[in-house]
């Protein structure tokens, strides 16, 4: 996966999110990392969050910058997470993009 506009974050989820499932029924810690730690391990921990833990995006932002202040998804990971926020919880996002640092488009 790279950590550009035009990836997508969809067909990463299934073996990621996966993974992530195995780590955790196994008990076993788990460290989700990327060459900065910012962007696309963040962006996966938030999508499993939401997917399978039932955080709102909101609150999974709240909690993985708490732990990791330089967490930074990219502005089209951040628009995507709010896509898929929308799509697990309803129609209403509860996060938009200035959450993220980025301006409104």
């Amino acid at each position: 996966m790279r950590d550009r506009r035009t990836e997508e974050l969809a067909p990463f989820l299934p073996e990621a999110l996966a993974f992530l499932d195995e780590a955790k029924s196994s008990g076993i810690k788990c460290l989700v990392y990327c060459l900065a730690g910012s962007s696309r391990s963040v962006s996966m921990v938030l999508a499993y969050l939401i997917m399978r833990e039932g955080f709102s995006l909101h609150d999974a932002w709240v909690l993985v910058k708490s732990r990791r202040p330089v967490a930074q998804p990219n502005c089209s990971f951040a628009a995507q997470l709010i896509e898929l926020d929308r799509s697990v919880h309803g129609s209403c996002a509860s996060a938009t993009l200035a959450d993220f640092g980025f301006d409104e488009e």
